[in-house]
């Protein structure tokens, strides 16, 4: 009774349950340890850029008998793919293991067991000598596979050091394990991939490390810890290089955020993606210089425009194209005019502009020639190119110009020494000639410019010859190289810097002559009108002198009169006298009766 009572209570709760169950969001339980999830499960929402990575080299690291077999690999002499388990390689060389995990390091010439010719290089198509006669285990697992563990051996065969998740370099070696984020389109927004544009992520294959294949964490740079080998052109070096050259340092304090196009990576991908990452990069948060990913798609290797188009370059180019071994490097070490076009006091990595129109770019001497040389064995000396992007890369133009594989051979390294030296030396010169040139003419119009009266236009034309004196020489200083990118045109450049120098100093020195000339004709007609003044002055003073002259004249004729003047006054007094007593007199006795 009290079971059949609640049985409406406990179908209700139930339901509510359910329902609330089934209303959650569709999201993936929480997985602590994500796994690898292989690369057909990253096909089916990126297949563009699965077809990228399909035509690389990544994943023919490792292949198995039946996939070299089907791609057409050779066999050495005597063998059948009955005798192999999996290739090794397939870009530069071909090596071979056997049924139980070795190298094959032998092939047979009429039946008979002989060591050696092991080792197909591709380049040459010709069979070559690889550890001959000796058992050689396969410990390469850690760059040519997928999930790799030391632990173990793979398919249980003895001569495969380690074990792995999946063969060759697939998109879980460079962004992580997927587990968590392939299931659907929420777990993939929920749980997005990382994306490692850091040289470490690359290095972990390509750093010829001396300590055996190192541990990174995806996307965490500083994880790596490695000691790097001891020699240098060997295969697998290239992060070795990139590490020691300026391209590895771009990122410095006072850069500002409009530097980052070309000096960081980390905001390379197109519009649409950092948008859905919600990123902004700021000198603050950037933290990749330029790294392998600047130079080189991600997915199918090849070499790949990742800066915008300059405006106003005549080479035009499209964001994610493939470059060559020129418009790589152009599309950072451009100043995007010249001189003769526009007018600039200072001038940055003007490389493309000076390099176009040389005798080298007319040879089709592209930039890798010198600064990426064929310096480094692979398969064969030299198929590999340098990363340290020096002409002189550990010490010698052997590898660029000279005797080793460089284009001038025959004159050897010396004779590019010397070429190199005189080239830089005379250009240098002339830069530092037009430098101090600069300086006087400034100090030239600053003076002319104090000058009372000067005529201002005159100044302000002096200062536009001179700013196009110094764009012209900070466009050669730009370079970097001291004029031999193109030598002629260096010198060309700097002799019209010359010429606007001596242009904007005459003009300077004229307005200053002529404001002095304003100056003499001011002060002759005062001058004049002074003289005018005296002469009046002088009139003047004669004048008053005859003045004088008369006075004194006067006052000497007076001097002499007023001598008798007492006795005048006497007499005068006597009459006056006398004639008043008389008059007292007469009327006294008219008075009388």
């Amino acid at each position: 009774m009290v079971r059949t009572k609640h049985l409406p209570l406990l179908l209700f709760s139930i339901i509510i349950v359910v329902g609330i169950f089934f209303s959650l969001p569709n999201k993936p339980l929480a997985d602590p340890t994500p796994t690898y999830v292989g690369p057909d499960a990253c096909m089916t929402c990126h297949s563009a850029k699965y077809n990228a990575w399909n035509e690389s080299s990544h994943p023919n690291m490792l292949l198995s008998a039946a996939e070299a077999q089907a791609r057409g690999f050779p066999l050495p002499e005597g063998l059948s793919w009955d005798n192999i388990t999996y290739t090794v390689g397939g870009t530069w060389k071909i090596r071979y293991l056997n049924t139980t995990g070795y190298f094959i390091t032998w092939h047979f010439e009429n039946g008979v067991k002989v060591n050696g010719s092991n080792q197909w290089n591709v380049a040459t198509e010709e069979w070559v000598d690889y550890h001959p006669g000796e058992e050689k285990a396969y410990t390469c697992g850690g760059c040519h596979t997928t999930g790799y563990s030391t632990e173990g051996n793979q398919d249980g065969l003895p001569g495969l050091v380690g074990t792995w998740q999946f063969r060759g370099v697939t998109c879980e070696s460079c962004h992580g394990p997927g587990s968590l984020h392939s299931p659907n389109m929420d777990a993939a927004q929920a749980n997005p991939m990382t994306i490692d544009v850091s040289g470490e992520v690359c290095e972990q294959c390509h750093g010829r490390t001396s300590s055996g294949f190192p541990e990174y964490e995806i996307g965490n740079p500083s994880s790596l810890n490695i000691s790097y080998g001891a020699a240098p052109h060997k295969h697998r070096q290239q992060f070795w290089d990139w590490n020691i050259s300026e391209h590895s340092e771009e990122l410095e304090p006072f850069l500002q955020d409009s530097c980052l196009t070309c000096k960081g990576t980390d905001n390379i991908f197109n519009t649409d993606l950092i948008s859905l990452l919600d990123v902004t990069i700021t000198v603050e948060n950037a933290t990749n210089a330029v790294t392998c990913t600047s130079c080189h798609s991600g997915h199918d290797l090849d070499l790949w425009i990742t800066r915008p188009e300059i405006e106003g370059y005549p080479i035009a180019w499209e964001l994610g194209s493939e470059a060559d071994y020129n418009t790589v490097c152009m599309q950072c070490h451009t100043s995007g005019g010249t001189p003769e076009t526009q007018v600039k006091e200072e001038w940055h990595h003007a490389q493309t502009e000076l390099f176009n129109g040389s005798v080298h770019y007319v040879s089709d001497v592209t930039c890798t020639v010198c600064h990426m040389a064929l310096d480094t064995k692979s398969a064969v000396a030299y198929d590999l190119l340098n990363h340290t992007m020096i002409a002189n890369s550990y010490g010698t133009y052997d590898y660029s110009c000279g005797q080793a594989i460089g284009c001038h051979k025959e004159q050897g390294t010396a004779w590019a020494e010397q070429m190199i030296e005189e080239i830089q030396t005379t250009v240098n010169a002339t830069l530092h000639k037009a430098e101090e040139a600069i300086t006087e003419a400034e100090a030239t119009i600053a003076t002319a410019n104090q000058t009372t009266g000067v005529n201002q236009t005159a100044i302000e034309e002096a200062e536009s010859l001179l700013l196009q004196a110094k764009s012209y020489s900070s466009f050669v200083e730009g370079d970097g190289t001291l004029g031999f990118h193109n030598p002629s045109y260096a010198l060309s450049l700097l002799s019209t810097s010359l010429d606007y120098v001596a242009k904007a100093e005459s003009t300077a020195l004229e307005a200053r002559a002529a404001a002095l000339d304003s100056d003499v004709i001011s002060l002759t007609a005062q001058v004049s009108s002074l003289e005018t003044q005296v002469t009046s002055l002088q009139n003047q003073t004669d004048t008053l002198q005859d003045d004088i002259e008369d006075l004194e004249t006067k006052i000497d004729s007076l001097e002499s009169t007023s001598a008798t003047v007492p006795y005048l006054y006497g007499g005068l007094g006597l009459a006056i006298g006398f004639i008043v007593g008389a008059a007292i007199i007469f009327v006294v006795r008219r008075g009388k009766p």
